[in-house]
């Protein structure tokens, strides 16, 4: 059994300090997906592996896994850090193998996958979907489990130069996340290029995912009109 739930973003109940010291606190969006990926594991009490390389290991962003997926959801959590701190081989090995499902965070996509790939990471979590670990994310945390992303983060607005990049190939295709936000060149620098590159997507919205189960893919929205499509 291999299942993956990849959402193209939305929020979790974090907490964002302002510059003006005020405390802005942010809604829970994708709480009926979240629920569904415990809900997969058989357990009442799953350990939730967080992986948030993308965003540099952000303390408040551990901390709102933590309440989220801890405290309102019930999971155990533990994280893996690569950035702020050193694990060796064996400590990464047991995190994951312990894990019922790895969850990784939103980000920097490239930064993330080139340090999974420096630490040996990334054939570690391909080795635990085929093992039948529940592996989920949003953002990058989704896209990095399809064959391609695009370096649109990385461009400064020039859709010129739009390319796609590899992810760890374990959905097949393009995946484009935060679709419901993202311009309309944005969408049709996208279709051009998968048309150009002759490559099959998706576009997932915030709040709502796509699900891969056995090879067979449905979709989840987990807010009303937020739904994923093939582009």
């Amino acid at each position: 059994m291999t299942r993956i739930f990849a959402l193209g973003g939305g929020e979790i109940g974090r907490q964002k300090v302002m510059p003006d010291g005020s405390v802005k606190q942010y809604p829970v969006e994708t709480l009926s997906i979240d629920t569904e990926i415990i809900k997969t594991t058989g357990k009442t009490n799953p350990i939730l592996l967080f992986i948030g390389t993308a965003s540099n290991e952000s303390d408040s962003y551990s901390k709102a896994v933590l309440d989220h997926f801890g405290g309102r959801l019930g999971c155990t959590i533990t994280e893996l850090k690569l950035l702020n701190e050193l694990p060796r081989k064996e400590q990464i090995t047991q995190k994951i193998n312990d894990a019922d499902i790895i969850y990784v965070g939103g980000g920097d996509t490239k930064l993330m996958l080139d340090t999974w790939k420096k630490h040996g990471v990334d054939k570690m979590l391909v080795d635990a979907w085929k093992s039948g670990k529940i592996l989920s994310g949003l953002s990058a945390g989704a896209i990095c489990w399809f064959d391609y992303y695009d370096n649109e983060e990385y461009i400064d607005g020039d859709m010129a130069k739009l390319d796609v990049l590899p992810g760890l190939g374990l959905i097949s295709g393009f995946a484009g996340v935060h679709w419901d936000t993202m311009s309309d060149e944005y969408k049709e620098a996208v279709a051009k290029l998968l048309a150009r590159k002759k490559i099959k997507g998706w576009a997932i919205d915030n709040s709502a995912a796509i699900l891969e189960n056995n090879g067979k893919i449905s979709i989840l929205s987990g807010m009303a009109g937020r739904i994923a499509r093939q582009i």
